[in-house]
C-alpha cells in the first residue's frame, strides 16, 4: 500500500497476524468477513510522511525503515 498516512483499524489484525483455525484452514477476520491467510503473506506500507504516527498497538509489531534522502547521503 503506497501514501500510508495512518493505519486504519482494519488493517490492525492483518498486521498483528490474528489467524486462527477453522476446521483444516488458517483464517483472519477482516471486519465482518472471515478470509484464508497465506503464512507467505507480506504487506508493505509505505508513505512520504515524514510525521508518521503510530497508534500503540501496531508500533511494537511493525518495524519502522526511513528511506531519506539526506545531503551527507549523497
Amino acid at each position: 500500500m503506497q501514501e500510508v498516512d495512518e493505519i486504519e483499524p482494519i488493517l490492525v489484525p492483518i498486521i498483528r497476524k490474528d489467524t486462527f483455525q477453522q476446521g483444516s484452514r488458517v483464517v483472519i477476520r477482516v471486519g465482518d468477513k472471515i478470509i484464508d491467510y497465506s503464512n507467505g503473506f507480506k504487506l508493505f506500507l509505505s508513505t512520504r510522511n515524514t510525521n508518521m504516527h503510530l497508534p500503540s498497538n501496531t508500533s511494537n509489531i511493525v518495524t519502522l525503515i526511513n528511506y531519506s534522502v539526506t545531503r551527507s547521503g549523497l
